[in-house]
């Protein structure tokens, strides 16, 4: 093994592990039921179809300055700050991929007559196979 290899080797096993539970597709099924209440206070990362991120969003303000781009999927809707540079670049893709992966943390907006879970987006990247 050369020393690079060890060395790679070394710093994958010392990394700390990712707190960020992926929902795989057999999951999201149970997930949407509940509407996401299990897991809020969780970060997670949910592939979605494009078209959830085509569909006109709402927009709010922002508390810390600029808007929220609120989009409707099933049961929990999808929060993006428009400043937010991984959204910026997403949406150049948004007609090129057929999915998107999601990283964020679940809450309850309060703003939500419906007290529904969100999802608070923290990083989009097009889906592996995606185009």
């Amino acid at each position: 093994m050369s020393i690079l290899s060890s060395l790679a080797c070394f710093l994958v096993a010392t990394m700390p592990a990712s707190d960020t539970r992926i929902l795989h597709p057999e999951e999201q099924r149970d997930f949407y039921r509940g509407g996401g209440r299990d897991l809020i206070g969780e970060e997670i990362q949910l592939k979605i179809d494009s078209k959830v991120l085509r569909k006109t969003p709402l927009e709010v303000r922002a508390k810390a300055g600029g808007r929220l781009l609120i989009f409707e999927n099933r049961s929990v809707p999808i929060v993006i700050p428009d400043r937010l540079a991984y959204w910026r670049q997403a949406s150049r893709h948004l007609h090129d991929a057929s999915a998107f992966l999601l990283k964020g943390r679940l809450f309850v907006r309060r703003e939500d007559k419906k007290q529904r879970v969100h999802l608070y987006v923290t990083r989009i990247k097009r889906a592996h196979g995606a185009w």
